[in-house]
């Protein structure tokens, strides 16, 4: 089966496609999303590039939450492309932006190739930690009790995937990928702080990067600067990606 086919079926079977949405756990985060002053709305499906699909280089970017509300036809799985312009990723601060200058750097880090952002968006699969969105204020950060919900369709989704290279972009996406981790056997640690570990899954191996979110400051700082060494200096996988 492909694995487009793999994915939409997942995402049927546990009440969570675009679609057909039939969560068990929706009336509590749709709950969670109120309490905070936001509106719930339904689950988000992963987006494929077409190199991730035929390539050796599998690289999963695990970011934390929608942060705001798609029509469907933006909500279900899609095959992204080489983007057509450098708008299309959006502000170069933003994280949109930043997640494709940073697989870039992995891109090359693995492979030796340097490309640009917009090639980018054709190498990676994207999900995140939280299916649905929050659409609080300002994007915030959706409740910690949605990220509570979702955590286990992370490591089905992962096992579909079967990613060698995972980028995780946040805290909450590092604590969800942790107890993925954990609960794959052979159980592996995950890092505490931002960095690079080598993970055995059921796959195979698997070089982790956790980082801030993108768009993260710390000390008044932006700490994008750190991420992108970070991605630059990582041990993956050596493989000709052509």
């Amino acid at each position: 089966m492909h694995l487009e086919k793999k994915l939409k079926q997942f995402y049927a079977e546990h009440g969570i496609s675009a679609r057909n949405f039939d969560c068990i756990s929706r009336r509590r985060c749709s709950r969670a999303a109120r309490e905070e002053g936001g509106r719930f709305t339904p689950a988000r499906e992963a987006t494929l590039g077409r190199q991730f699909l035929t390539s050796g280089l599998r690289i999963v970017v695990i970011s934390l939450d929608p942060g705001s509300h798609h029509t469907l036809v933006k909500r279900e799985l899609k095959i992204r492309e080489p983007a057509q312009s450098i708008e299309d990723l959006g502000p170069k601060p933003r994280h949109w932006y930043r997640t494709h200058e940073g697989v870039a750097a992995i891109v090359r880090r693995a492979t030796g190739n340097k490309i640009t952002p917009m090639a980018a968006a054709a190498w990676f699969a994207h999900t995140s930690v939280v299916r649905c969105c929050a659409n609080l204020e300002g994007k915030k950060q959706a409740p910690r009790a949605m990220y509570w919900c979702c955590r286990g369709y992370l490591e089905k989704e992962l096992a579909i995937l079967k990613p060698n290279v995972i980028w995780t972009q946040g805290q909450r996406a590092h604590e969800a990928m942790s107890w993925v981790a954990s609960a794959m056997p052979p159980a592996s640690p995950g890092p505490t702080a931002p960095g690079h570990v080598e993970l055995s899954l059921p796959w195979g191996l698997v070089a982790w990067i956790f980082t801030d979110h993108p768009t993260a400051y710390g000390a008044g700082k932006n700490k994008w600067g750190v991420t992108k060494r970070i991605l630059r200096h990582a041990m993956l996988p050596c493989m000709d990606a052509r």
